[in-house]
Formats: structure tokens, C-alpha cells, sequence
């Protein structure tokens, strides 16, 4: 995107209500756990490769949705 379109000076946003914002989108309610393995467990990539990547482009795009098209990749 070009700087027009990202430009913070022409999108209004409100710091103090986005976690709010944020909680409220659909997939905060099904936020994945980490499992409880020591970090370099392979158990922590299959995660951070499957379920929390899906779940984070899943936020992100919620968030798109919201503010538009300039929060896209905001993680």
C-alpha cells in the first residue's frame, strides 16, 4: 500500500479503545493455548506453524474489517 493509504493522519484511531476493539473481535474468543511443552519442543512449532498462524491472519483480518484496510498485518 502506498503511504496515502496508510498515512495514521487520515485514519482516526483510538488508542485507548482498541483493546477493547480488539477483544470484541470474533476470533479473541478462541484464542489458541500454547501447549505446555519446553520451547524448543517440536509440540511449540506445530502451533506456531498451524493453529496461532491461523488464528492470528484470522485477527487480522477481523481487524480489517473493523478499522479497514490499512491495519492489515497488525499483529
Amino acid at each position: 500500500m502506498s503511504w496515502d493509504e496508510v498515512d495514521p493522519a487520515r485514519h482516526p484511531f483510538d488508542a485507548a479503545s482498541a483493546a477493547r476493539v480488539v477483544r470484541s473481535l470474533g476470533p479473541a474468543r478462541c484464542v489458541p493455548r500454547r501447549p505446555d511443552v519446553p520451547f524448543a519442543d517440536p509440540g511449540d512449532e506445530r502451533l506456531e506453524l498451524g493453529e496461532a498462524q491461523l488464528w492470528a491472519d484470522a485477527m487480522s483480518q477481523a481487524s480489517v474489517e473493523h478499522y479497514g484496510r490499512w491495519a492489515a498485518g497488525f499483529r
